[in-house]
């Protein structure tokens, strides 16, 4: 078979043992196509880590956001339960010394 036939002067396209493949009009080296094959594949895994390193870097900022609003939170209820507690004992007192001075 010779390398400059196309499809319009009769190549009928590669056998599985031809080191040639077929491409558009023109008879292409196979290792070609195979270099570009795993040039794109390296490109595409290069950027669905990226994608990936992304989206991870997101979803760890929302969780530490939460944690932190989440651990604010209840310090902000315990410091109120304590306030409270105290301002009842304090009620408490006084309304134990006025009612011993009543006596």
């Amino acid at each position: 078979m010779p390398e400059s036939l196309t499809v319009e002067e009769g190549y009928l396209g590669p056998s599985l043992r031809d080191p040639f493949l077929y491409n558009s009009t023109y008879l292409v080296r196979s290792d070609y196509h195979r270099g570009l094959y795993y040039s794109y594949d390296a490109i595409i895994k290069g950027s669905a880590t990226k994608i990936t390193t992304k989206i991870a870097a997101k979803i760890a900022a929302k969780i530490a956001a939460k944690t932190a609003t989440k651990t604010a939170t209840e310090t902000t209820k315990t410091e109120t339960t304590r306030t409270t507690t105290t301002t009842a004992t304090i009620t408490t007192t006084a309304i134990i010394k006025k009612f011993c001075t009543f006596l």
